[in-house]
């Protein structure tokens, strides 16, 4: 009876493609595979992206960026960037170049000895003389004077080769003799004509006599000018 039992259990294993009764779990696992179509659909893991490779892509897009961005804004193209020094490059400011000045207008020395002689005469306190001019230029003065409070008035034309020039002045008297009084004073030249059109003079002195009624006087007038 056991013998007819043993036979008809391996017979019914043999029939489920089993083999020994000795390994029925073995037999079992070998037949259980995931499903092919299941395999089949999932797509195969990738691995992950290197960290280096990540970071090297993020620090080039701006750099691309900057160069797309010249034509209508941002960063321009290197070959439309302002040049830089290197003195800026460095880090050190840049020297600037000091600003031109206005060069001053030349000077020139000027010594005039005028003899004068009384012409007309308007009144004790105003009159005119006229004479020769010797020194820097020869030529003819005329002058108008007037006796006030702060000594005599006196505006002068010296008429030049090639042109005129024009001032005023002011001299006191000093009375160191009774015949030919001391003068003291300074003059203005205020401008001319002709090749003196542009001349200009500040400070000038004037020295000489002159006699108390006025019908001579020696005059020196000495100084610098400018625009001769």
């Amino acid at each position: 009876m056991r013998a007819a039992l043993a036979t008809a259990l391996s017979a019914m294993l043999a029939s489920c493609g089993g083999g020994s009764i000795g390994a029925p779990v073995a037999t079992t696992t070998a037949v259980a595979p995931a499903p092919a179509s299941t395999a089949a659909a999932s797509p195969p893991a990738r691995p992950p992206a290197a960290p280096r490779t990540t970071a090297t892509v993020r620090a080039r897009a701006p750099a691309a960026a900057s160069r797309r961005a010249g034509p209508t804004g941002g960063a321009a193209p290197p070959e439309q960037q302002p040049h830089r020094s290197s003195s800026a490059a460095a880090g050190r400011p840049a020297v600037r170049k000091p600003a031109a000045s206005t060069p001053k207008p030349t000077t020139s020395p000027i010594d005039e000895r005028a003899q004068l002689v009384l012409t007309r005469r308007i009144s004790p306190a105003h009159y005119f003389q006229q004479g020769t001019v010797t020194g820097t230029y020869d030529g003819t003065m005329e002058i108008e004077a007037r006796i006030t409070s702060q000594g005599v008035l006196v505006r002068f034309t010296a008429t030049l080769p090639g042109g005129t020039i024009e001032g005023h002045g002011v001299a006191v008297a000093i009375l160191d003799s009774t015949t030919w009084p001391a003068l003291r004073g300074t003059a203005v030249v205020t401008g001319g004509t002709g090749r003196f059109a542009h001349v200009r003079g500040r400070g000038l002195k004037v020295n000489g006599r002159a006699r108390p009624d006025a019908s001579r006087a020696r005059v020196r007038l000495t100084g610098t000018v400018s625009g001769l």
